[in-house]
């Protein structure tokens, strides 16, 4: 989500935001206790501002973030909502309002803030994000898969690094991160456990596949280690049937082929 907000002018809001940012890193590096602590402290300077400019949109814009990043989406479904009616044409509050109805299986509505975003000029890459994960949580994997296609060849940056991700270059990657969210595991569980048994057949159906590949490629060998040896015995057969010339039969003492035999002579003369 904190990658589809723009940076709300307030020196709170700013700090807020850095903070945000630093608890995401955390996250990736699954440093749990920093991870909080720059939560906390984006919290405090989020109320802090809210106190002083009730009417802050931006304030209320993270402090929704805030809250789903801590799991609860009912808070932030509700700060999102008001920094939407504070602010009406930006488009962040209205495609994380329907990020979070995916979460919450509230699908009729996810589909309305989708169209309303799309209405306020949200970039068409990470809408387009957020419909994957509608196909998703519909148990649609094919179209989810299709969709992260095309939000990535719109706008492979924003897509790649998805609510702190690192690199996202497939929907099975997209998904597994989503898991591990706090505000998007919990509530995806059964889309989470389709696909984890779409990624085990996968890998099945591909080790499966290289196991072919691999008795292919040994009764190959053995074919071409029998090829091998019938060309050397035919080689062998050819030398053997060649005609021996005269000098060889000489020195075998046999006679050449087609050569009269030798006669022997004898002490007696004719008729003796």
């Amino acid at each position: 989500m904190l990658a589809r907000n723009p940076l709300y002018p307030g020196l709170r809001n700013e700090l807020a935001q850095s903070y945000l940012g630093a608890a995401q890193r955390n996250l990736q590096a699954g440093s749990e206790d920093a991870y909080l602590r720059n939560l906390s402290t984006a919290q405090r300077h989020l109320l802090d501002q809210v106190e002083r400019e009730p009417e802050d949109a931006g304030a209320h814009n993270l402090l929704a973030i805030l809250s789903a990043y801590r799991g609860d989406l009912d808070a932030s479904r509700l700060s999102f909502r008001i920094a939407e009616r504070l602010d009406p044409r930006d488009s962040a509050p209205n495609l994380n309002l329907a990020e979070i109805s995916v979460y919450q299986n509230q699908l009729a509505e996810a589909r309305r803030w989708l169209r309303r975003a799309r209405d306020r000029g949200a970039r068409p890459g990470e809408s387009t994000l957020v419909e994957a994960l509608l196909a998703w949580k519909q148990r649609d994997l094919v179209e989810a898969r299709a969709l992260f296609r095309q939000a990535k060849d719109v706008e492979q940056g924003e897509v790649s690094t998805w609510n702190g991700a690192r690199a996202l270059e497939t929907f099975e990657d997209l998904a597994a991160h989503c898991c591990r969210l706090s505000f998007c595991g919990p509530y995806m569980v059964e889309a989470c456990g389709d696909m984890s048994q779409a990624v085990a057949q996968q890998e099945r159906a591909e080790e499966t596949l290289l196991e072919e590949l691999r008795l292919q490629m040994e009764r190959t060998r053995r074919v071409r280690e029998v090829y091998e040896r019938r060309r050397e015995l035919d080689i062998r057969v050819d030398e053997l049937a060649e005609p021996l010339d005269a000098a060889e039969v000489e020195s075998a003492g046999g006679t050449a082929a087609g050569a009269p035999p030798a006669t022997r002579g004898t002490d007696t003369e004719p008729g003796r």
